[in-house]
């Protein structure tokens, strides 16, 4: 149906016709028909107002007898046509039609643009249905977003962090702790599964670790030490002393060596018995060993005679640790667990360096030397 009023039977000014547009909200413009032009054919569309709906405008125009005597009764309206036309915007349509002069030729055309409420309607309402569908989605992907965080995300994210603490501090003790029982718990139980069973064969690991170090060192002190007396062996003996005399000359400080032999030992062994005689040679070793502190030792230098390192002692200080050890094992009775009370005396050599000799060698000969005065002049004493 159309909309606003057409007034006709006087001229309309502009000022009129803009205050006409404004209260019928039609646009329309009134020209020659040979000014106006018309649109294709193509863009007709079929006018079914005429026979479905009727024009109530065009009825009351013809019974208007002031009009009457400006047509013939045989001249009326032509028919209202209806243009798709490409020139008017998308909200409109423009509707085309002739008034015929007093002759009945095409003398004056209006175009009326007529606003297509129906489809403004329905494109308000497609905006506000896909408003209303992007709200939807927007809400929905959030909730799945929020969804995915809470059971996807936010799990894998704690498990990856909780993997990477691990695997940085190496805490094979440690567990990812995720409450879920879908395919992220399942994950992170066969990942603390997998943990644990790490744990236990890096425990047997250290275990075995710690076992061959104990054994090593355990052989290596065996390799070093003389069966019998506990002692240092000769092995020991040559390597160490080589280090102590460099350090001692490097620092300038003295170095001593003791040489010990028991006195008068083979009437021992004859009297008593191999099986004793050894046993009264490691005991006179504890006895040794029992006077001396580090970095001093004392090494079993072969059968009854023994070797005692003291590092950063003069002439004088080792004739007093040689003192000491006379004086124990003048103080003691060896073999008492075999009801034996044997009383034994030892002879002792003293070389120092830089005191008697300037190399390693010299210093050697020379306590080898002193024994061997000591012996030869009466035995039990130091020299």
């Amino acid at each position: 149906p159309r909309q606003g009023t057409l007034i006709t039977g006087r001229f309309l000014d502009e000022q009129e016709v803009d205050l006409l547009k404004q209260q019928t909200q039609v646009s329309f413009r009134i020209s020659a028909v040979g000014a106006m032009e018309m649109p294709a054919k193509r863009f007709r569309i079929p006018n079914k107002l005429g026979e479905e709906i009727p024009f109530p405008e065009m009825e009351r125009l013809r019974e208007v007898q002031e009009y009457a005597g400006l047509f013939a009764e045989d001249v009326g309206w032509s028919e209202l046509r209806f243009y798709r036309d490409p020139r008017s915007p998308d909200s409109f349509l423009r509707a085309y039609t002739v008034f015929p002069d007093i002759y009945g030729n095409p003398a004056l055309a209006i175009e009326v643009l007529i606003p297509r409420f129906l489809e403004q309607l329905t494109r308000q309402v497609s905006l506000v249905a896909f408003a209303c569908i992007a709200a939807v989605s927007i809400l929905l992907t959030l909730s799945l977003l929020i969804f995915m965080r809470r059971t996807v995300i936010g799990p894998v994210a704690h498990l990856a962090q909780r993997i990477s603490s691990i695997r940085d501090r190496d805490r094979l003790s440690e567990r990812c702790e995720v409450d879920s029982g879908d395919e992220i718990g399942t994950l992170a139980n066969s990942y603390n599964a997998m943990l644990e069973r790490l744990q236990e064969d890096s425990q047997r690991r250290r275990e075995a670790e710690e076992s061959l170090r104990r054994s090593e060192e355990r052989f290596r002190e065996l390799a070093i030490r003389d069966d019998l007396t506990g002692l240092y062996n000769t092995r020991h003996l040559y390597r160490a002393l080589g280090k102590h005399f460099e350090t001692c000359e490097r620092k300038n400080e003295p170095l001593s060596l003791v040489f010990i032999d028991i006195d008068r030992f083979k009437q021992v062994v004859d009297t008593h018995g191999h099986l004793n005689g050894s046993e009264a040679i490691a005991e006179v070793a504890g006895t040794i060993e029992a006077c001396l502190q580090d970095p001093a030792f004392a090494v079993a230098y072969g059968g009854d005679e023994y070797v005692v390192v003291l590092p950063g002692m003069d002439k004088g200080q080792a004739a007093c640790k040689a003192e000491e050890i006379r004086s124990r094992m003048a103080a003691t009775g060896y073999l008492a667990s075999k009801g034996l009370n044997i009383r034994l005396t030892a002879s002792f050599g003293i070389a120092s360096y830089p005191e008697d000799a300037e190399d390693l060698k010299g210093l050697l000969a020379i306590a080898d030397q002193s024994l061997f005065y000591v012996k030869s002049r009466g035995r039990d004493a130091i020299f």
